[in-house]
């Protein structure tokens, strides 16, 4: 459910749902009216990237007259195992394994610092079907220089240059997007756009200030930065305290119940603005049914198939106290309506999310990823269930902007 919202926000945009009783057809034909980017599947551990890139992907579609982006997971990967095997305290193990795990405001600092670059610019040639295989392929060619090649000795992991060039190697990067980055940051990588010190003219990497989401109330453009943010001082990038006028945290639920519809609600005042949310939460393969749904299990236990997974919401089904089910894939331009979902008795059903899923779903299950659509729903039952072993919630944070009435219109 998405739409116009006419007291509590000014020029929002059409919103959308779809009925999500367990024996109901999935409607994908019309999902949103800011539609969530074409399907990518990932390979290896690294959700938070896809989420963030989907984020941004589809915030630049958002804008009358928008055209959608595609920003290259690779690349976000790329520099993140260069920042993380470089660290100092990667010496601090005699055998680095490298991690894939990171946070939206993961790569929120890397975008940040370092910009972005289409997947097609960056990987250059990419034959159809191999963008996941890519992507396994350099974690285990890395790997394999970290366990038994030229980065195994703490020494060479502290050369920035030696790890930018095998990292290049990995990927299997042409001379030219090499020459790109280095032009722009330099061979180790110390330049960056926080500091001032990268230049990106006459390459092919862009910032994330080119990218128009929408426009504030003084009708001047808002960009992903502005999204984005800055990182808080004295806050690590992982947590995703991010600072400015328009910029989006990382922010976990509440722990006492009577101020989770306010949380829900922070949520829901993007949504209706077709501004999506990253959404990190535990995925249970085993809890998926038939139609794409995770549903929490009648037994109230959760499987060994669970693992911490990251997605971009785009949509939501409501109950509404008026207006009754406003469901995921119908726009809803009613403000009335909108506005009754977005009160105290209103009561979310759904959130609707563009999944890179990686796992395996549980059996019986018939999921559009194949399809071409890589959509699924979480009931909310799902997502704020408690389980015994995997932490307070299964919901554990989602973006939202830290100013609850923050208002960013579709055209100037």
């Amino acid at each position: 459910m998405r739409g116009r919202l006419s007291a509590l926000m000014l020029a929002l945009g059409a919103a959308a749902c779809a009925d999500t009783s367990p024996d109901a057809a999935r409607d994908t034909s019309e999902i949103t009216t800011v539609s969530p980017p074409p399907p990518v599947q990932q390979s290896i551990a690294n959700c938070w990237v896809f989420a963030t890139n989907a984020w941004i992907e589809a915030l630049s579609a958002r804008p009358v007259g928008g055209t959608q982006v595609d920003l290259s997971e690779a690349y976000v990967s790329f520099l993140y195992w260069l920042d993380q095997i470089s660290a100092p305290g990667a010496l601090e193990h005699p055998i680095f394994t490298l991690r894939a795990t990171g946070s939206w405001g993961t790569a929120a600092d890397l975008l940040t610092r370092f910009g972005w670059m289409t997947e097609e610019e960056f990987l250059t040639t990419l034959p159809a079907g191999t963008f996941a295989e890519r992507h396994q392929q350099a974690f285990e060619a890395v790997q394999h220089e970290l366990t038994r090649g030229v980065l195994q000795t703490p020494a060479a992991r502290a050369d920035r240059k030696l790890v930018a060039e095998t990292l290049a190697t990995a990927w299997h990067l042409e001379p030219r997007v090499v020459a790109d980055m280095t032009k722009a940051f330099d061979d180790t990588f110390t330049r960056t756009f926080v500091t001032g010190t990268a230049t990106h003219a006459k390459t092919r990497i862009k910032k994330l200030e080119d990218i128009t989401v929408g426009y504030g109330t003084d009708g001047r453009p808002v960009t992903a930065q502005d999204l984005i943010g800055s990182l808080a001082e004295g806050s690590d990038a992982y947590r995703g305290e991010r600072t400015g006028p328009y910029a989006y945290s990382d922010v976990k639920p509440p722990g006492s119940e009577d101020k989770v519809r306010g949380y829900l609600r922070r949520i829901q005042r993007s949504l209706v603005q077709d501004l999506p949310v990253v959404m990190s939460e535990t995925s249970d393969d085993d809890a998926i049914d038939a139609t794409g749904t995770y549903q929490k299990p009648a037994d109230g236990v959760l499987s060994d198939q669970w693992y911490d997974h990251a997605v971009m919401v785009f949509d939501l089904s409501v109950q509404t106290p008026h207006f009754g089910l406003l469901p995921a894939g119908v726009a809803e331009t009613r403000p009335e309506a909108i506005a009754d979902s977005l009160t105290d008795d209103a009561v979310i059903k759904t959130f609707r999310a563009r999944n890179s899923y990686w796992g395996r779903y549980a059996n019986g299950a018939v999921i559009p990823f194949a399809g071409g659509v890589a959509v699924t729903d979480f009931t909310l039952d799902y997502l704020l269930w408690r389980p015994s072993y995997a932490g307070p919630r299964i919901l554990m944070r989602t973006t939202i902007p830290n100013d609850p009435e923050m208002v960013i219109a579709k055209s100037p």
